[in-house]
């Protein structure tokens, strides 16, 4: 995998030369901290990283589901290159930092959310956009399926998708894939 090649020193290395998510003189405490945070994430830190948290992340969020999450994003949008913006918002007792990454082949939207101690309390994906629209692979046959969007309700929420069927079965097995945090 595209981050997993490379070794801890030269991604620590490289953060520290071209200075992605380090801490800007304007920035606000809470983006400072939650800059911290991610360059551990960034720097495949995982234990340190996950030892940022309060106890309820810790409990939820382990080393290897940070790996997992690192190398999912990698995989996705190639290298990681710097913090492309990062706002603060207050949500109660807590911090909530909107970060934009870009990475080679596309951005991340993450939010870290900080306690009040400045722990990790919540991490989330609010999307990824690659920097090319997805092209289907040349052996897919388009003429031996259609496509039809679909809402899935249960009560006031609602999960957009989209139905995909094999052409001329009456009947055939079905896969449910849910995509997200």
């Amino acid at each position: 995998m595209c981050c997993m090649t490379l070794s801890r020193w030269a991604i620590a290395l490289s953060i520290l030369v071209l200075g992605p998510a380090a801490a800007r003189a304007d920035d606000p405490p809470q983006i400072k901290r939650a800059r911290q945070i991610w360059k551990l994430l960034a720097s495949e830190q995982f234990d340190e990283f996950v030892a940022t948290g309060d106890d309820t992340m810790k409990a939820a969020f382990d080393a290897a589901q940070a790996r997992q999450l690192w190398a999912g994003l990698c995989f996705q949008l190639g290298k990681y290159e710097d913090v492309e913006s990062a706002t603060v918002t207050r949500v109660g007792q807590y911090d909530s930092v909107r970060f934009v990454f870009r990475f080679d082949r596309g951005m991340a939207i993450m939010r870290l959310v900080l306690n009040q101690r400045g722990q990790l309390s919540g991490l989330w994906s609010d999307g990824v956009t690659p920097n090319a629209p997805y092209e289907p692979p040349k052996y897919v046959d388009q003429d031996a399926f259609r496509e039809q969007q679909v809402t899935v309700t249960c009560g006031e929420h609602a999960l957009p998708g989209t139905l995909t069927l094999p052409k001329g079965a009456a009947s055939c097995p079905a896969v449910v894939l849910v995509h997200g945090s």
